[in-house]
């Protein structure tokens, strides 16, 4: 099922890859730099899923999902943590208690399939 999906990264390789799979496997996709943006795009439409960096230039990943959850954007929308860091560091356990799930850097096919699969 075809999904709309935002990719917040502001590491340029790394987004434009991402959105280049996303579109690919037929997704609907914008991909944003920092949190700013990230709140524009929310602000402006609806997306099934945001795929969210959590160490961006202009906030923490932690500090948007608070701000769009407290501004009741995206009721609907599934967030999912991106990190280069291991599950098992202090910011990763700490985002897993509130995103709906985490992903680690680099991105592994299996399971970004079950997450995409899981919010259909």
């Amino acid at each position: 099922m075809k999904k709309s999906i935002l990719i917040v990264e502001d590491y340029p390789e790394a987004g434009a890859t991402f959105k280049e799979l996303l579109e690919l496997l037929g997704h609907e996709v914008e991909w944003v730099v920092n949190g700013q943006s990230a709140m524009q795009k929310l602000n402006d439409g609806a997306f099934d899923l945001v795929f969210m960096d959590l160490n961006l230039p202009d906030m923490h990943g932690l500090v948007l999902l608070k701000q769009v959850q407290d501004k009741r954007l995206g009721p609907n929308t599934r967030f999912i943590a991106v990190s280069g860091h291991s599950a098992k560091d202090a910011a990763a356990v700490e985002a897993t208690k509130v995103f709906d799930h985490y992903l680690e850097k680099p991105i592994d096919l299996a399971v970004l399939n079950r997450i995409l699969s899981s919010t259909a």
